[in-house]
């Protein structure tokens, strides 16, 4: 994925006022067979069981132990499951798939038609996506809506005509995944208690439940967070209560002599 095309502050601009195409960024897994819901019902923090066809939720993938494996988009259709992770993603999500995959009918591949994505308030009008909460797929060609917190954002599957639209490298998208509070998985970020993050409970990122229960230790890991995991915003958050000083913490921070 290339940094840039030339112009960072255009980039930015683009997607924040009309839409930028961002390649690279995604790749998509799909989990086929009769058994492809049971198989991920196990696996995933998202409800996939009670998912309606067509539509997309946001998930982790989920070690036996509750570690986090993979953050992932749920593409949920009849007898296959899409999983539309952060690029580079997919192989390791195809080989811990692998490593469960125990008596079920269910096969993994990788998608071989191109994947880009479309990011700002224009982009479902401009690929075409006809329902901003469902995906859809016609002539080769699937979308499917995968926002941001205040941005929409279009996964684009097979050859699709965007010569029009600017494109926009990571370090756009990067700005954009910041200002909305995304992670970006793999990138290590400050403790929240020592940077102020967000731990109260915040209800306004779908996807992720915290009441099933798949493999033991899962709803552990999708809880001990406690929160959104993103600098508060005024309009949903609470800001962060300085810590109260004291003379003990002051002398741990001072260096050896």
């Amino acid at each position: 994925m290339r940094d840039s095309f030339g112009d960072v502050a255009g980039e930015i601009q683009a997607i924040a006022e009309r839409a930028a195409i961002v390649p690279d960024a995604f790749d998509l897994v799909w989990v086929e067979g009769p058994d492809a819901v049971r198989f991920l019902q196990g696996l995933l923090s998202q409800e996939i069981e009670s998912m309606a066809p067509g539509t997309v939720a946001r998930a982790f993938l989920l070690a036996p132990q509750g570690k986090l494996r993979a953050l992932c988009w749920v593409v949920r259709d009849e007898s296959r499951v899409g999983l539309a992770v952060d690029a580079g993603w997919a192989d390791r999500v195809i080989d811990d798939l692998t490593n469960y995959r125990i008596r079920v009918k269910a096969e993994l591949r990788r998608e071989d038609r191109p994947v880009t994505s479309v990011w700002g308030p224009d982009s479902t009008r401009l690929v075409g996506l006809a329902d901003a909460e469902r995906w859809q797929e016609s002539a080769g060609v699937l979308l499917a809506p995968i926002p941001m917190p205040g941005l929409a954002r279009v996964l684009v599957v097979g050859d699709v005509d965007l010569a029009d639209v600017p494109r926009a490298g990571r370090l756009a998208a990067a700005a954009q995944r910041v200002a909305a509070g995304e992670p970006e998985f793999g990138r290590s970020r400050p403790s929240p208690r020592r940077r102020g993050w967000c731990r109260k409970p915040c209800r306004s990122r779908r996807g992720v439940t915290s009441v099933k229960s798949s493999w033991p230790g899962s709803t552990r890991a999708v809880t001990s967070t406690g929160g959104c995991g993103r600098w508060p915003s005024p309009a949903t958050c609470s800001p962060p209560k300085a810590p109260a000083f004291s003379p003990a913490s002051a002398r741990l921070a001072l260096p050896p002599r």
